[in-house]
Parts: structure tokens; C-alpha cells; sequence
């Protein structure tokens, strides 16, 4: 990110990666970052809000702090994920889909060793408190999402901290292990089914 972006001040970089869609709490998150000084925010991917969030940005005066990369190769996203600091999953509980989501993007930022801030809904609670991966939010306020990034960004000790949680958590959220998790269910069911 560093390298493609060109950034020059040693800041971390808080990352959000994905769908740039309504109700996953990014213009929140552009907001949020006004109150995050010397921090970068980068956004990864694309979609509907794509142009109100670079028009949010400017609105605001950030653009020297927040960034936006074009969707990349699913099998370059990791090296990206792997080179920000912090993980975000500001999500919005607009629906039931969101309200029980855990996503993809919140293991991605595991296997990359990242201490995430995620909103607080069940699913995403149960795997970030199981593993102290890092902080929750109330869903929707951007003040509690801004004192959460700021205080990762501040205390290395507890930002290391939750991405040596991080690190190793993915002996467990992994594909790998929840494939054999899966096939053993598939086996038992159908076992018992008598297929």
C-alpha cells in the first residue's frame, strides 16, 4: 500500500477492504478519520459509494490522509492486507444479512496479522472476543468508531498486542480447518440420513 500510494510519513495505515456499498458504515469511517490525525485511511475496492466517499473525502480536507485502491486480484489482496496496520469493519445494522454477518474481510485482516475495530453484532463479537482480536463499536456511531481507531493508533502495546492474537488465531479461522470441520458435518448428516 505504502509503495503503490506513495506515502511518505511514517503513519500507520488503517485499511478497509471490500464492497464500497451502502450500509457497511464508510462514510462514517471517512468521517471518523477527521478525528484520527497523522493516520492513513485506505479504501480497497469499489462500488455504488465510491463517488460520494472520494467526494466525502474532499469535503472534508482529507485527501492527503485518505486513499482509495481500485478493486485488486483476489490473490494479490492478501500481500496489500498483510502491509496496512489496523483492520476496519465499520458495518451498519441495516439489515438482517449485515446483523449476523462475520465476513470474509474480518478473517482476511486475521491471516494478515492485523488488530481489527469491527462493529458489534453478534457473530462478529463472538470470533473478535473469543480471540481478543481487537475493539468493538456501537454499529452507526462514528464517535465510538473514531475513539477506537485512535486508540489503537496510539498504544503500540495493545495494537501488537491484538495482532499477536491475530497471528494466532489463524490456527483455527483458516479455510483449511473449517473445511475439515465441514466435511465432517456433511459426513455425520449424511451418515445419519442414510445416503
Amino acid at each position: 500500500i505504502r509503495e503503490e500510494l506513495g506515502l511518505t510519513q511514517p503513519w500507520l495505515i488503517v485499511l478497509y477492504q471490500g464492497g464500497l456499498q451502502p450500509g457497511r458504515g464508510l462514510p462514517r469511517l471517512v468521517k471518523a478519520a477527521s478525528s484520527v490525525p497523522s493516520t492513513y485511511f485506505v479504501f480497497i475496492g469499489g462500488g455504488r459509494q465510491e463517488r460520494e466517499l472520494h467526494e466525502l473525502t474532499e469535503q472534508l480536507g482529507l485527501a492527503d490522509r485518505i486513499h482509495f485502491i481500485p478493486t485488486v486480484a483476489l490473490n494479490e489482496l492478501p500481500s496489500y492486507t498483510a502491509s496496512a496496520d489496523i483492520g476496519v469493519q465499520p458495518i451498519e445494522n441495516t439489515c438482517l444479512n449485515h446483523f449476523t454477518t462475520d465476513s470474509n474481510k474480518l478473517f482476511e485482516y486475521v491471516i494478515a496479522g492485523l488488530p481489527v475495530v469491527a462493529s458489534d453484532m453478534p457473530e462478529i463479537r463472538k470470533v473478535v472476543k473469543q480471540h481478543e482480536l481487537g475493539l468493538l463499536v456501537e454499529p452507526g456511531n462514528t464517535e465510538a468508531l473514531a475513539e477506537a481507531i485512535q486508540a489503537l493508533v496510539r498504544d503500540s502495546e495493545k495494537r501488537e498486542f491484538f495482532a499477536r492474537n491475530s497471528r494466532k488465531a489463524t490456527k483455527v479461522l483458516n479455510w483449511e480447518d473449517q473445511e475439515n470441520l465441514l466435511i465432517e458435518l456433511y459426513d455425520k448428516v449424511l451418515n445419519q440420513s442414510g445416503v
